[in-house]
């Protein structure tokens, strides 16, 4: 199934939403951003648009989210056939080594810290457009 210029996005701070998604308009107004509140929505939407054929190119997930943290939905969408080649990044405030570990085990392509600056959000959306 071909891949959209679309980017799932799970986090739970629609501030982070606000920041990325200006930062993503700055580098490529193309990609479409489409954001859930937590892993369980995310979830969801993944299984919304496999039916629609419409799948993202994109995943980024927030660690710390109610529901379903950011390592549970990362095991759940690589547990799942139809979603296990969606390339994921984790993007979080949390830089625990042994989260961080398990992340690229279950097969998160980059853990990115989330940015202080607009500048660094400018970077972090360049380092996440350049995955597909």
């Amino acid at each position: 199934m071909k891949a959209s210029n679309k980017i799932f996005m799970a986090d739970d701070d629609q501030d982070d939403w606000l920041v990325i998604g200006e930062a993503m308009n700055e580098v490529d107004p193309d990609v479409e951003l489409v954001f859930a509140q937590n892993g369980e929505e995310l979830v969801t939407m993944l299984n919304k648009h496999h039916s629609d054929h419409n799948l993202p190119s994109l995943i980024i997930l927030d660690m710390n989210m109610p529901r379903l943290t950011g390592t549970q939905t990362l095991q759940r969408i690589k547990g799942d056939d139809r979603f296990k080649n969606i390339p994921v990044i984790i993007y979080s405030t949390s830089v625990n080594a042994i989260e961080k570990t398990k992340c690229f085990e279950l097969g998160a392509i980059d853990y990115l810290s989330k940015p202080m600056s607009f500048s660094e959000s400018i970077e972090i959306a360049r380092t996440m457009r350049e995955v597909f």
